[in-house]
């Protein structure tokens, strides 16, 4: 029996999920919890000094909100990662595993995502107004 093009897409994007899955669960916790803070440190100071140099000194509020929404949305994924892993980055270089990691990421994650929402909130009533 031969595979249709349908299945052969679908086995091909399980594969690819099925190598960054692994890949996660090999990478160090520090890389997966801080890498995603930094990106987005990095990213949000780009996309300020861009807005900054674009709008000449007057950046509208709407593309500072959104450039927050990028920054958290970004940062949210160090929350995602300790969830999955279920250990974090602890004191001297030795991960954490149990409980604490898990509420931590949860307490990441919902703070980015109510965050993001209220920055979304803001974004929808400067446009309505």
């Amino acid at each position: 029996m031969k595979n249709t093009d349908a299945q052969q897409s679908k086995h091909t994007l399980l594969n690819i999920i099925d190598k960054t899955l692994a890949t996660l669960k090999r990478l160090n916790i520090y890389i997966l919890v801080l890498g995603p803070l930094i990106l987005s440190l990095l990213l949000l100071g780009l996309l300020l000094f861009v807005g900054d140099r674009i709008y000449e000194d007057n950046t509208p509020e709407v593309y500072q909100a959104v450039s927050g929404v990028v920054f958290l949305f970004i940062a949210s994924f160090s929350g995602f990662f300790q969830i999955y892993r279920r250990e974090g980055p602890g004191p001297l270089g030795y991960p954490i595993f149990g409980i604490w990691p898990i509420i931590n990421g949860c307490l990441i994650t919902i703070i980015c995502w109510a965050s993001i929402l209220y920055l979304i909130t803001r974004i929808y009533n400067l446009i309505k107004a």
